[in-house]
């Protein structure tokens, strides 16, 4: 048995029943020596024990598949047992019934040739009876009971009922999945925990546990890591829809336990954004893997073709937030395709492309994990699988600035043969063509937003988040004008703004300045997003708020709420006075 189910408890669960096998078997015996059935136990009735043995094992097989099932669906150990025991108790029930039912007669018989058979019919007719209940009551209060003691129940609880508290979307995300409760019990989780009470002070704890989970997401679980766990998960699943299933409960249990690292302060938001985009990265490859496959099945293979998954906008910078939205471009090339191909190559990436989107939508419902968005195509243009020649002929004829914005990020997720490497000297050499500046200049700051939704807005408000992200696209834009090539364009806000004051590009005083402020606000964005969805810290409870202050270095929620206003109102000043400058320069004609 441990083979078919990759497992070596779980045998030993199934075999449980067995001794209600005997038990039945015996108080079938004493019951059946009262009317004088039976004179005693006797070689016949071990052979009727050995065929109850059977039907037990077979109805805790049963049970064992409803679990099973059950768990894929996302329900926790305890519900799965619950709610198994509850489907399967009438097949296994009206199995029992009918198989003593129908050995009743000659159980009861007084045919002398029939004696030696009486014995066995007794063992097997009240050894199922007994053991079937017992697999309905016994086998799942002896899985739940194995399973709190191997996973270290006691101490997760705890750490569970901290981290819940009274964030919306945590609640919402374990009502939605309850198994992800498990995986807060699971090693590559406990093993990264730090107790407070080992004898360290605070801020020693503080620093040991940030040190090991930044160790861990940067050299134990990289994204190469992330694709050989998820390949092997991926290699045990019999069908496409398992494989799906799979991997949407791999990506729901890595991108939980990454933000419970956050909430417990041991790992700042914007820091856990890099692994979370690896964790999408992850899924993204396998599920095109297996829609692929399907698909060519189904459709025929495309004569030389390839294709490339290109990641933009925060997920192209590595800045993901759980909740955030998510686009992605397809690119193909199909160099053998020629026009006396009976496939035609758009359509059928199209249609690719359209079952990918529908597919990886699927491991996020609600929007727990992110917004799936309706994947990039240029501005003036339908379909949204474009060949590389017809990505490089939109962009040659003047593109529009959201076009240009969305290339400045844009990041090769997975690619055939070249193709990536191809996409990438494209990529450049469009930037490097780039030479209407002053409209650049003139279209970014119309986009510029004009006034914020409160305290506590760190995207739209004036000096925000977009307000910067705007001011970096410029720079990088800019930056490959002057000097077509790689440019200084980084993964991340940050990093361009520290590449950007490296080459002279930016005041470092400035840069240094909006790099800060960037931080801040991708902590608390990311914060937020994690525990309520919205922008409102004073509705958090009182750890949770002390908790988001550590993060954006603020000693109490007042701190941080000056701490902003002040950032807001120095980052807008530059950014006012950068746009300005280029402004300036569009009108003179320097």
């Amino acid at each position: 048995l441990a083979i078919p189910l990759r497992s070596y408890h779980q045998p030993l669960i199934v075999m449980a029943v067995l001794p209600f096998c005997f038990v039945g078997a015996v108080v079938g015996h004493l019951l059946a020596m009262v009317p004088g059935i039976v004179l005693g136990f006797s070689m016949p009735s071990a052979f009727g024990l050995l065929a109850a043995a059977g039907v037990a094992i077979n109805a805790s097989l049963v049970l064992l598949h409803a679990v099973q099932r059950f768990r894929a669906d996302g329900d926790g150990v305890e519900v799965a047992l619950e709610n198994a025991a509850a489907s399967r108790c009438r097949p296994i029930l009206i199995t029992t019934v009918t198989s003593f039912v129908g050995l009743l007669p000659l159980m009861l018989t007084r045919s002398p040739s029939a004696a030696p058979m009486v014995p066995m019919v007794v063992s097997l007719a009240f050894g199922i009876v007994v053991s079937s209940v017992a697999a309905l009551v016994f086998v799942p209060a002896l899985w739940l009971v194995l399973h709190r003691i191997g996973t270290g129940t006691r101490r997760t609880a705890t750490n569970l009922v901290d981290l819940v508290g009274r964030a919306p979307r945590v609640v919402q995300w374990l009502a939605r999945y309850p198994f992800l409760q498990d995986s807060l019990r699971s090693r590559e989780f406990t093993d990264l925990l730090i107790e407070d009470e080992e004898g360290l002070d605070p801020e020693t704890v503080r620093i040991a546990r940030t040190g090991l989970v930044r160790l861990y997401y940067r050299r134990e679980f990289d994204r190469q890591a992330m694709g050989e766990q998820l390949s092997a998960i991926a290699e045990k699943a019999p069908s496409t829809d398992d494989l799906i299933a799979e991997t949407r409960n791999w990506a729901q249990q890595r991108a939980f336990q990454l933000g419970a690292h956050m909430l417990r302060g041991a790992v700042d938001p914007r820091e856990a954004a890099r692994p979370l985009s690896d964790i999408l990265d992850t899924c993204l490859v396998q599920v095109l893997a297996a829609v692929r496959r399907d698909f060519v099945s189904e459709r025929g293979p495309m004569r030389d073709g390839s294709v490339a998954l290109v990641a933009l906008d925060a997920h192209g910078r590595r800045e993901f937030a759980i909740g955030g939205s998510l686009r992605i471009l397809l690119l193909y090339d199909c160099v053998g395709a020629d026009r006396a191909s009976p496939v035609d190559a758009q359509a059928w990436h199209t249609s690719l492309l359209q079952r990918f989107v529908r597919v990886f939508g699927e491991l996020s419902p609600g929007a727990v994990l992110y917004k799936p968005y309706p994947p990039w195509h240029g501005e003036g243009r339908t379909g949204s699988a474009y060949s590389l020649r017809a990505f490089e002929e939109h962009y040659a004829d003047a593109p529009s600035t959201a076009d240009l914005r969305t290339l400045v990020h844009a990041r090769v997720v997975f690619a055939d043969g070249d193709l990536g490497e191809r996409f990438e000297t494209v990529r450049q050499a469009i930037l490097g063509r780039v030479r209407q500046l002053d409209e650049l200049s003139e279209a970014l700051s119309a986009l510029r937003p004009k006034r914020g939704e409160g305290p506590w807005d760190v995207l739209g408000a004036p000096g925000g988040l977009t307000d910067i992200e705007l001011l970096v696209e410029h720079l990088g834009l800019a930056a490959a004008a002057a000097a077509p090539g790689p440019g200084i364009v980084a993964d991340g806000l940050v990093a361009t703004l520290e590449a950007g004051a490296k080459d002279g590009l930016i005041d470092a005083t400035v840069s240094a300045e909006l790099a800060g402020a960037t931080r801040l606000y991708q902590n608390f964005d990311g914060f937020m997003r994690m525990v309520a969805g919205d922008q409102d810290p004073t509705l958090l409870s009182p750890e949770e708020q002390s908790t988001l202050a550590q993060a954006c270095d603020a000693g109490t929620l007042e701190d941080l709420a000056r701490s902003l206003a002040a950032t807001r109102q120095r980052s807008a000043a530059h950014i006012d006075a950068w746009f300005s400058t280029h402004l300036g320069r569009a009108e003179t004609g320097g």
